[in-house]
């Protein structure tokens, strides 16, 4: 279990794995990009993930040319309920605008012990959630003091 999971949590939180694999990862091709940034706040002791968009995203309706996208993060190798964070559904469409704050109460020292997961899911009301694609951060080799990396960068998106 994760050190970002205080002990008393980590009994509720060691069942919730299982969100993480539950959904489509087989029949829609990977492509597109994801443009986010990652700034710590140290006066808060948060991580923030600015999520702004994706674009040229996998249609999950190949009749219609769309997906209902939205974005999952969590903090690896924490793949319990304190590491997940959503943003909202987008509906009907392959390049969805988020500009979303994701935020993560976490201390430095922990933050980079840990990679940042961003991955991306059609939301299906009657079926598994379909995977878009995602991309990997290591937060133990990142430049927090680099000012360019506070920036919003395009990221292409990779498979499982």
């Amino acid at each position: 279990m994760s050190k970002s999971v205080p002990a008393f949590l980590q009994d509720e939180v060691s069942g919730s794995v299982m969100s993480v694999y539950s959904g489509d990862f087989g029949n829609l091709e990977v492509k597109g990009n994801i443009q986010f940034a990652i700034e710590y706040v140290e006066s808060l002791k948060e991580l923030h993930v600015f999520v702004a968009q994706c674009k040229d995203l996998a249609a999950a309706d190949v009749k219609k040319q769309r997906s209902d996208p939205y974005v999952k993060a969590y903090l690896l190798p924490d793949k319990g309920k304190m590491g997940k964070k959503k943003t909202l559904v987008v509906k009907k469409t392959l390049n969805p605008v988020y500009n979303e704050i994701l935020r993560y109460k976490i201390e430095k020292q922990i933050l980079k012990t840990q990679k940042l997961n961003l991955s991306i899911w059609h939301r299906d009301t009657f079926k598994r959630n379909s995977f878009l694609g995602e991309v990997e951060l290591d937060l133990e080799t990142w430049d927090w003091d680099n000012k360019q990396n506070k920036q919003l960068r395009w990221y292409p998106l990779k498979r499982k």
